[in-house]
């Protein structure tokens, strides 16, 4: 049990990561997009 919890929450924050990293290499089409839609 204890150990599907400690895996559970290890991949809720890889997974967090790669979220942060995505948004870190792709932040001038999000800006973009943005500009657009003003």
């Amino acid at each position: 049990m204890l150990g599907n919890v400690r895996q559970t929450k290890r991949t809720e924050r890889l997974n967090i990561l790669l979220g942060n990293i995505a948004s870190y290499m792709r932040p001038r089409r999000i800006i973009l997009r943005a500009e657009a839609h003003q």
